[in-house]
């Protein structure tokens, strides 16, 4: 095998490797997506629910307090109704009567008092499962991303011990865009990257930016004569519509490109 076809394989291998970057790169930012929905969404669903148990812990609270005031004036009255039945010798069906339905209004008052603080009891739990709950899911969330950026980090560790990477971005919305030959629906670009101090051609992997009609345009990664110190760009519309420098910085057009240059052994 010779020098050069090696090389072209390296450079193909590396170049498939920053590909599956992007790949993970894309996918890790939708997977961020759909965790902040997922949390927006337990938010959404979970705050009015703990809000109104909340309501109904602070209304048990209450009834509980008045309830305890009640057994209070009660147990007041019961003392002194034996007190009276004492000194004065309330012994009969009369004395006995009151003494008895103070005790089953006491009873029944204590009981209450049982209910509401089971209740009570409940709405508590209830709140701290959907706090765990909506924790336990952040917390899974977040090891996700943690996980899949740390896997991308060691890829990235792997291919820069083999390659020289370098990136660069064009000025937003006041790019040198150059119009081509004389057509009105073809525009170019030279991407200068001299500032990356690459010692030979590397590999560019250009991706066109903007506010606006930019997923519609061709050759937006398609390279052309491409040196250590740039490469050229041509955009056209599919239907060769309209298509000039001031019109591209209308859109907000620029480029964003990473360069990936193998390193001698």
């Amino acid at each position: 095998m010779s020098e050069t076809t090696e090389t072209n394989e390296k450079l193909n291998e590396a170049k498939e490797q920053i590909h599956d970057l992007q790949k993970d790169n894309k996918q890790i930012t939708s997977e961020l997506r759909e965790v902040e929905k997922r949390v927006t969404v337990v938010e959404s669903y979970a705050k009015p629910e703990l809000d109104e148990m909340q309501r109904s812990n602070q209304r048990l609270s209450d009834d509980l307090r008045g309830t305890e005031k009640k057994v209070l004036r009660i147990e007041i009255f019961a003392i002194a109704i034996t007190v009276i039945a004492a000194v004065f010798g309330f012994t009969g069906a009369w004395g006995l009567k009151i003494f008895n339905d103070a005790k089953k209004h006491m009873d029944q008052l204590e009981q209450r008092i049982d209910v509401l603080q089971e209740s009570a009891n409940n709405v508590e739990k209830r709140v701290e499962d959907g706090i765990q709950k909506l924790q336990e899911e952040e917390s899974q969330s977040i090891q996700d991303l943690e996980e899949a950026t740390a896997e991308r980090i060691k890829v990235l560790q792997q291919v820069s011990a083999n390659y020289r990477i370098a990136s660069g971005i064009t000025p937003k919305g006041n790019t040198d865009w150059e119009p081509y030959k004389d057509y009105d629906s073809t525009i170019s670009l030279w991407v200068d990257t001299s500032k990356a101090h690459f010692s030979s051609t590397p590999i560019y992997i250009p991706t066109l930016l903007g506010s606006g009609k930019h997923y519609e345009a061709l050759g937006t990664n398609a390279v052309y004569d491409a040196t250590e110190n740039g490469f050229r760009l041509y955009i056209v519309f599919p239907d060769y519509s309209e298509l000039t420098p001031t019109l591209a910085n209308e859109y907000n057009w620029y480029v964003s490109w990473i360069g990936l240059e193998l390193l001698p052994e």
